[in-house]
Formats: structure tokens, C-alpha cells, sequence
């Protein structure tokens, strides 16, 4: 319970000192799917992921002139950069709004869906803006593409999407859906679906 707690107050924290510099901000995965759980507590999110928005090279010059220090990746990163010493929570801040899929045309069509996607967020209790559930179907799913083949998917994020789901209206599911095979992301979705099924 005590570092959900703190991990909310870090997100609002680091919230607030983007939006000093006028950056739109999202809380990714964690902290954001932990509030959907019917007790927050029951999920233990590890970091804070957040996106701000501006891309790569205007993110990478903007966490530097805030004075934080960036780990060895730094401005050649991907999609994320991690902050050094930020305390008991660690921090990645994102400019891109998914690490992406494997397939570099799905990937350029995904991640322009995100783009616009990410831009719909609302500002939740715990102080953090918090991304559509259709952009967190999207993009964890995503996620878990990459955890298939590079880590391994473990229960968290099944329950995590099992939650999104339940928080989702039929027409939220049926948009995303219809979306997936321009995303690469349409079997792997269908296996996930199946799984679900049978065990939740």
C-alpha cells in the first residue's frame, strides 16, 4: 500500500513539473491501471512511465535543462529515456506513446493511432492525467507483443488487461478491434482473448 501511495504522489509530482513547462503529460500502464483494479492496492506497480508530449529530441533537451540526468541510452534512446537518481521510484519518461510493434508499416500506423489517441486524457484523483481506454487497449497490447518475445508475458498483465476490458464499452472494443490487423497486433490479440476466456 505505502508505495502505490508514493508512486501516485511521484506521477502528480512529475506531473506538475512538466505542466510548469507547459508539456501535456500521461501516466502509462502502472500507477494509470492500478486505480481501475477494485482496490488500487491490489496491483504493486513498479515505476512511473510517462509520456510527454514534444518527441525525442525537444523531450531529451527539456529533461536535461530541468536538470535531471538521463541513464547511458540518453538521446539515442528508441522511445524512452530513464531518469537518474529520482529516489525510491524509478521513472522513465516517454516520447514516444509505445516501445511499438515488430513490423516497422504496423508500427508507423500504430503509432500514429497512439499519437492521436494519447492526446485524449482526463486528469484523475490521484492527480496524474491518465490516457482513453481505448489508447491503453491499444497500446498495451502492444506491450505485451514485446513481452512475448523478448521477456516473457507474466499474470500481472493478463489480470491488467482483463481489468481494461471491464472498464471498456462495447463500442470501445469493437473500434479497437477493427483496428488490430492494420496494427500487426490482430493474432496475437485473438490468442490473448481466447486465454482470458478460458481463465477469467
Amino acid at each position: 500500500k505505502g508505495h502505490n501511495e508514493l508512486l501516485n504522489a511521484e506521477a502528480a509530482k512529475y506531473t506538475e513539473l512538466f505542466a510548469a513547462k507547459g508539456r501535456k503529460t500521461a501516466v502509462l500502464k502502472g500507477a494509470a491501471n492500478a486505480r481501475l483494479y477494485p482496490d488500487p492496492f491490489m496491483r504493486h506497480a513498479g515505476d512511473i512511465d510517462l509520456w510527454v508530449e514534444g518527441g525525442r529530441k525537444s523531450v531529451v533537451a527539456l529533461v536535461k535543462e530541468m536538470g535531471f540526468e538521463l541513464d547511458k541510452t540518453g538521446e539515442n534512446a528508441p522511445h524512452h529515456v530513464h531518469l537518474l537518481n529520482t529516489g525510491k521510484v524509478a521513472v522513465e519518461v516517454h516520447f514516444k506513446p509505445s516501445s511499438g510493434v515488430l513490423s516497422p508499416f504496423a508500427n508507423a500506423r500504430l503509432q500514429r493511432y497512439l499519437e492521436r489517441e494519447i492526446l485524449n486524457t482526463e486528469r484523475v484523483p490521484e492527480g496524474f492525467w491518465s490516457p482513453s481506454i481505448k489508447f491503453a487497449l491499444v497500446m498495451q497490447l502492444a506491450h505485451l507483443q514485446r513481452h512475448f518475445f523478448n521477456e516473457g508475458v507474466g499474470l500481472k498483465q493478463f489480470v491488467d488487461y482483463f481489468i481494461l476490458l471491464q472498464h471498456s464499452t462495447d463500442a470501445e472494443r469493437r473500434e479497437v478491434a477493427s483496428k488490430l490487423g492494420s496494427f500487426g497486433l490482430k493474432r496475437l490479440g485473438g490468442a490473448f482473448m481466447w486465454a482470458l476466456h478460458e481463465v477469467f
